[in-house]
């Protein structure tokens, strides 16, 4: 991935999943509470209903965007369907999302897939994957996490 574009959407993610480009000289500053953004804007999270993160709030996250929850980013993309096991041990068919999770206290990045019912726990809280659709994917913001 070239160009600048490309470029502001790495910075954006501090390392971009398909190039590897990465921006470890600054991380932004980012407001307490809940927010969504692309690489050239930033706007509230349009589903949120909660604020700070809250135990129980939900927050969509549109596909090649972030939520921020206090001192955690999520990103969200790569969105398809394929076969996974769910939280019963079973296997399902369904929608899965890539999530990028980054942690600015300690430094700290992971990718992952999830799909509903996926549990992540970062460095202020833990989120629940509630539902993926084809186009964002639903956190459930579920109680505070651990270092």
């Amino acid at each position: 991935m070239k160009g600048s574009l490309a470029r502001a959407l790495c910075a954006s993610l501090l390392a971009c999943p398909s190039c590897g480009e990465r921006d470890s000289t600054s991380t932004p500053d980012v407001p307490t509470g809940i927010t969504a953004s692309t690489a050239t804007e930033t706007a509230p999270a349009a589903a949120s209903s909660t604020s700070g993160g809250a135990t129980g709030g939900r927050v969509m996250i549109e596909t090649n965007t972030q939520a921020t929850f206090g001192d955690v980013r999520i990103g969200v993309g790569n969105i398809w369907e394929e076969q996974y096991t769910n939280a019963d041990g079973n296997p399902q068919t369904g929608l899965t999302a890539g999530l990028w999770v980054f942690e600015r206290d300690p430094p700290k990045q992971r990718a992952l897939r999830a799909q509903p019912g996926t549990t992540v726990t970062a460095s202020s809280a833990s989120f629940e994957v509630v539902r993926v659709t084809k186009s964002s994917v639903e956190i459930r913001v579920v109680g505070p996490g651990g270092r």
